[in-house]
């Protein structure tokens, strides 16, 4: 990749951040405990609560917004384990998630429908330049949701517009043309979500040409049009609930769910997923509910327990001509270096999916089951093929 996007540096900040709310009050009484690992914990009474119980309080809304830290599996796993108990709850369900854009909707319908298969879904849905973190932390609640039938809504809004908005344009670079695909209003006024956002971002050096108005606009086109996605969702399907999976900087009040309660969705209630980190000094629990994170605190490790999709460990070259992926540089004791992979090598497959762009490969070793596998390589115009061992990287 030989640039990031503004809409990447903020997706990875926002990410790195986690949540910020104006702060609630606790109860006096509440005494500094200390939350373990575990823990479901209502906010703010500070009221230990089992799954069940959860699931007894989130069967009479109609919206649930089950937030996550983007890389922890720990998160995704509770967002699978919500939508399979409001899915046991009443099968009328939508999910929503934050990981598709508007455009994409066709891609996702025709996967669900059972239409096409994986590799084509993730290329019409352009997964991984437009969202990018490690498809298999979604993939378990994709193939559920195919499975039974569940309507899953793409709601973010394209990035190619939030890019327009936020590098000065503000919100006059919206088009009619992209009006399809982003919130017919975006609200702007919401001081405590303005001071939040820029807080974020205020220690973090924009450039010259940096317009605050603009890139806080933008913000509001990404939180607007995922509420107005969700609302709409509901609209579109009577007497169904929804369950949006989204960043928990996204679910907290002042993000997605006010601006949706205002379109219709309600009542609504926040689970969100809130890492421990067991290396540093514990906070208070009194800290943790005063924060107004959510309206269920479920308290995992910070760390993902198993291993992303591998890395093969190359570097590539990916405007040479030739077939496949040149291969400029191979780094020691990677995959692709145990395997007997070289310097100028081609990758032309992976366990015999032919390779010929970048996403290729991505998709090939996000889809790969199994320990074993193969590297097919062009190598002076020789076919040859590598055994590799993913035993070390999988669980």
């Amino acid at each position: 990749m030989k640039h990031i996007t503004m809409g990447l540096v903020l997706l990875l900040t926002v990410a790195a951040i986690g949540c910020r709310t104006a702060p609630q009050s606790a109860p006096e009484a509440m005494p500094d405990t200390l939350a373990k690992i575990g823990d479901i914990i209502a906010s703010p009474s500070g009221e230990y609560l089992d799954f069940d119980e959860l699931m007894l309080r989130l069967a009479p809304m109609r919206a649930v917004y089950v937030g996550e830290s983007h890389n922890n599996d720990h998160h995704h796993d509770l967002q699978l384990r919500v939508v399979k108990a409001m899915y046991a709850q009443n099968p009328n369900l939508v999910v929503g998630m934050e990981m598709f854009q508007r455009p994409y909707q066709e891609g996702l319908d025709r996967f669900l429908a059972g239409e096409t298969d994986e590799t084509t879904f993730l290329k019409e849905t352009e997964y991984f330049s437009r969202w990018k973190w490690d498809y298999r932390y979604y993939r378990p609640i994709l193939l559920f949701a195919r499975d039974h039938g569940i309507k899953v809504i793409a709601l973010n809004s394209p990035a190619e517009v939030n890019r327009k908005v936020s590098r000065g344009g503000g919100l006059e670079a919206i088009t009619e043309a992209d009006r399809e695909f982003v919130a017919k209003e975006i609200d702007l006024t919401i001081e405590a979500h303005r001071e939040a956002v820029m807080g974020i971002f205020g220690g973090h050096p924009m450039g010259p040409d940096f317009d605050e108005d603009a890139f806080y606009a933008s913000q509001c086109v990404w939180e607007d049009t995922m509420a107005e996605s969700a609302a709409r969702a509901l609209e579109a399907n009577p007497g169904h609930r929804i369950v949006v999976l989204a960043g928990n900087f996204h679910t907290q009040r002042f993000s997605i769910p006010l601006r949706a309660e205002r379109r219709g969705a309600k009542p609504y209630s926040i689970v969100a997923g809130v890492d421990l980190d067991l290396s540093r000094p514990p906070t208070p629990l009194h800290e943790k509910l005063s924060e107004g994170l959510a309206d269920f605190l479920v308290f995992t490790p910070p760390s993902p327990r198993k291993a992303p999709t591998p890395k093969v460990g190359v570097m590539l070259d990916q405007e040479a001509e030739g077939p496949g992926l040149l291969v400029t540089e191979v780094t020691s004791g990677s995959i692709a270096a145990l395997a007997g992979v070289e310097k100028d090598d081609r990758i032309t497959g992976l366990s015999g999916t032919p390779i010929v762009t970048l996403e290729d490969l991505r998709i090939a070793l996000a889809l790969h089951t199994g320990r074993m596998g193969t590297i097919e390589v062009n190598r002076g115009g020789k076919t040859l093929s590598f055994a590799f061992d993913l035993g070390w990287a999988r669980p």
